[in-house]
């Protein structure tokens, strides 16, 4: 009898050690399969950010200021007074805190023009160098998608509008009244694509 309860006692103290023992090794099986997946998992993680960051810098910077690229006139869609001239190729570049604003056209005799801005858009104006009408500009954001203008020479407004990007992105129409050096009022609208 007694040594059938030793043998009892010892299966279970056998059976206990052995019960411990596979809670252990299915603790560590877990962990290590915890420790498997979780490079794999932070891998995952990392991508995903990267991702999303990326999308949100590049949907900030298209967000930034629509009217940069550049811009082709559509001839057909505009009305331009022949006294003024026109600007076929308009490019807006950004530079730090300032925007750089590139026109190319002809003026009213057809002879080419040229000419570049550069500045803030806070309503001051800045100096154009070239051979525009206008020797300065100011640029003063009005929405996300529009600038109020004011063209000046010699000091005194030559002309003013706005410039409003459409909001898909692919137009850009510019409206501007003014008087030419001969005291002729005339009213523009120039529509440009975004190429």
């Amino acid at each position: 009898m007694a040594a059938v309860r030793g043998v009892s006692d010892f299966n279970d103290v056998t059976l206990s050690r052995f019960n411990e023992r596979a809670d252990q090794c299915a603790i560590a099986i877990d962990a290590d399969r915890h420790f498997r997946r979780n490079p794999r998992m932070m891998k995952t993680r990392i991508a995903v950010m990267a991702l999303a960051v990326s999308f949100m810098a590049a949907g900030a910077c298209f967000a930034a200021n629509p009217h940069l690229g550049t811009w082709k006139l559509n001839e057909a869609k505009s009305t331009t007074a022949p006294e003024t001239g026109k600007n076929n190729t308009v490019v807006y570049t950004e530079m730090k805190d300032k925007i750089k604003v590139t026109v190319d056209g002809v003026d009213k005799d057809g002879k080419p023009r040229h000419g570049v801005w550069e500045g803030k858009t806070d309503g001051k104006a800045y100096k154009t160098k070239g051979n525009m009408p206008w020797d300065s500009m100011a640029y003063k954001v009005v929405n996300d998608h529009t600038y109020e203008l004011t063209a000046m020479k010699g000091g005194k407004v030559f002309s003013t509008g706005k410039s409003t990007v459409s909001p898909d992105g692919k137009t850009r129409t510019v409206t501007m009244n003014g008087t030419t050096d001969d005291g002729k009022k005339f009213k523009n609208k120039t529509v440009y694509d975004k190429e």
